[in-house]
């Protein structure tokens, strides 16, 4: 079993994977990272940014409307991970399952 498993981290195919999957990760994670420390750094330096009327008139500041913003972001973001993951990772990694099925039945 360690042999097999010593053998799929191997396989060309499954770095390739792994490292696929971790830059979509990270650039998805430091993106949102962004986005929320951006928002809580304009909250605490520049508030009066965030307090501004959207329309003359209204009681809604500009900050609600940023926040609304970075949290129907964040669920778009998260569909495109689910997205990218059931049509191009799933694809891959059902070809590397094959190809090691096929390698370790010999």
């Amino acid at each position: 079993m360690a042999n097999d498993d010593h053998q799929i981290a191997q396989d060309p195919n499954f770095i390739q994977l792994r490292r696929q999957r971790l830059r979509l990760r990270l650039a998805l994670t430091t993106l949102l990272v962004v986005l929320y420390l951006g928002y809580a750094l304009i909250a605490l330096y520049a508030p009066h940014w965030f307090s501004a009327p959207v329309a003359t008139g209204s009681v809604i500041g500009f900050g609600v409307l940023v926040a609304y913003a970075i949290i129907i972001l964040s669920i778009v973001l998260s569909g495109v991970y689910v997205h990218w993951a059931n049509t191009r990772f799933e694809a891959q990694e059902n070809a590397v399952k094959a190809a090691l099925e096929k390698a370790l039945d010999r």
